[in-house]
Formats: structure tokens, C-alpha cells, sequence
């Protein structure tokens, strides 16, 4: 039986519970391709499983493989996919309650996955899916800020994965984008597009902001709560960290609601042209062999990393 090597937890211990195993390459179901996987990227539920974060929502069976981001090759279709071949470079994300792709292959639902832009590495590409959907799920999904030219908006914890595509995604539909980030990382935003960028750790933060049309905050607690005192009346607030603007009559002139990018795969497809135009590009700061995947982990877990830290498999 042909064997690859999978980054999995056989308990909830921890960062220090990730092993390294060899285990049968998985055979494609009905609706399903394999996927030969050449990188996948870092999201902060991955070392969250590690320790049972989630795992009410996930009911992962252990052990189980960590990664949901995938960029690759299709080396086999299951039956009742027809608009995937052999050969294929595709991306996507996984489904939270199964194995990831912290692996040499994966089986993938075919759904979850499109055809990779032309001109992105496999690294570039892998850095996309989760981080991405969720920006512009907030923006742009069903029940989104529906984001306008003449609006501002305001991105918390703007350096980081999502941040770095709602940054790109807001001055594409030509918003004034407001960035909040450490001293360190205020260049890089404005040359990635930010209007104005305010130091989260100096003075409060409803202070140096400007009225807002709108909120996409990575942060909660007292950011939040802060961000909510500069939305106008009629605005919207999108959270990336659940429901933390308070009591439930908190700003009751703002709209309010939790970002679920991980639900929307298809979406994808829409952010594709934008990627290959160059309009928006993923920002990589780190790559990783599958062996130092815990490294990986450990530096996301810090919460201080710029952009997305990738997993090299080929």
C-alpha cells in the first residue's frame, strides 16, 4: 500500500502533540479529487486544534491531519466530477471537520477547490483561500458590508492574513482604507494601499479615528468596542472573532454581524481575476518544509506575523 507523510494529533495536547506519520495515501469518494499537494498554508485554527479549540464545531476524529489552505495537482478524479482532470493545478480550502492539507496528497470534495491563477507559485497560492475568504466574505458576502467607493473603512490587525487581502480588496472597490497595525508594519500597509494607518498600542483608539462607514476587525475586546463609537448611524460592523461588541443594545444605530469566510469555497473563483490582473497579491513572509510544520504553528500562535506563513510539501 503506497504511504505519504501527514503533519497529524493523535490527542489535543498542544503544539507539542504534532507528529510527523506515514499513512496510506487516501483514495478519492464520489465528488471527490485527489490532489498531489504542493503547499499549504498557516491559519490560527491549526495550532487551535491542536489544543481542542473548536472542536465542538469541528468533531475532528483523532488523529487527525492539520491544514486547511491547499494548492496542487489533481492525480485522480472520483466519480461525478467532470470539469476536473488529471493534471489540473488547482487551490482551495478543505472542510473544517476533515483531514487537512498538512499532507503529501489530500481528497478534497471537488467543490472546495478552483482552477489556480496562471501566474501564482503554489506557495502564493496556498497563502490565499481561508485569509482571503474572509475578507471578502465580510465585504462582499450575502449579508456583507457591501463595501462602496465613496465609503472609509476601517481594517484592524491589518498586517496580518486576512488583513493583508481586506487592505487590497477595500482599495480595489475604492474605498479610503484606515489600518490599525505595530509601528513596524505602518510602511508596508500604506505601500500595500492603506490611507492612514493609527498604532493599536498608543492611546485609545476611538481618538484617532476618523467617522467610519464601516468596521472588518480581526481583534475584538476593547478594539471593537472602541471601532463601534466611530461608525455612523447606518453603518456596518463585520467580525472576524465572534460577538464582541458588547451587550446586545450596544450601538444599536450600526449593523452588526460574525464573518464566516470558511463557508463560501466558491467565492474563490470571483477573487481569481483579481490575482491574476495583480490587483491583489498574497503576502508570504515565511516557508516551511512539512517537518518544521510546529514551527510554523508556534510563530502564528505569537499572533505578530505579516501576512502568511506557508507549508513547502514539494
Amino acid at each position: 500500500m503506497t504511504e505519504m507523510k501527514a503533519v497529524r494529533i493523535h490527542d489535543f495536547g498542544g503544539l507539542d502533540s504534532l507528529v510527523i506519520d506515514a499513512i496510506p495515501v487516501p483514495e478519492p469518494r464520489e465528488g471527490e479529487v485527489q490532489v498531489a499537494v504542493h503547499a499549504a498554508s498557516v491559519n490560527p485554527v491549526d495550532w487551535q486544534l491542536t489544543y481542542g479549540i473548536n472542536q465542538d464545531f469541528m468533531n475532528r476524529v483523532l488523529p487527525t491531519i492539520l491544514g486547511f489552505d491547499v494548492a496542487g495537482v489533481v492525480t485522480t478524479v472520483g466519480s461525478g466530477v467532470a470539469d476536473l482532470a488529471v493534471g489540473d493545478r488547482v487551490y482551495g480550502h478543505t472542510d473544517f471537520r476533515l483531514d487537512g492539507a498538512f499532507a503529501e496528497y489530500i481528497c478534497c470534495a471537488r467543490d472546495r477547490l478552483v482552477p489556480m491563477p496562471g501566474n501564482l507559485s503554489f506557495s502564493d497560492a496556498a497563502a490565499v483561500p481561508v485569509a482571503a475568504l474572509a475578507a471578502w466574505t465580510g465585504f462582499f458576502g450575502a449579508e456583507a458590508v457591501n463595501l462602496q467607493s465613496d465609503q472609509t473603512v476601517l481594517i484592524t490587525a491589518a498586517a496580518g492574513g486576512v488583513g493583508t487581502f481586506a487592505v487590497q480588496f477595500a482599495k480595489w472597490a475604492g474605498a479610503r482604507v484606515v489600518a490599525t497595525a505595530s509601528a513596524d508594519n505602518h510602511a508596508f500597509l500604506t505601500e500595500l494601499g492603506a490611507d492612514q494607518v493609527i498604532d493599536y498600542k498608543t492611546g485609545n483608539l476611538a481618538d484617532a479615528l476618523p467617522e467610519l462607514d464601516a468596521v472588518l476587525d480581526a481583534v475584538g475586546g476593547d478594539t471593537q468596542i472602541q471601532a463601534l463609537q466611530r461608525i455612523r448611524t447606518g453603518g456596518v460592523l463585520a467580525s472576524l472573532v465572534g460577538e464582541q461588541w458588547g451587550d446586545s443594545n450596544s450601538a444599536p444605530q450600526v449593523r452588526k454581524f460574525v464573518v464566516h469566510g470558511g463557508y463560501y469555497p466558491q467565492a474563490l473563483a470571483e477573487i481569481t481575476p483579481l490575482l491574476e490582473s495583480g490587483s491583489v497579491k498574497p503576502v508570504v513572509s515565511g516557508l516551511y518544509p512539512l517537518e518544521k510544520a510546529r514551527d510554523a504553528l508556534a510563530l502564528n500562535k505569537t499572533g505578530h506575523v505579516r501576512g502568511k506563513l506557508v507549508i513547502q510539501v514539494r
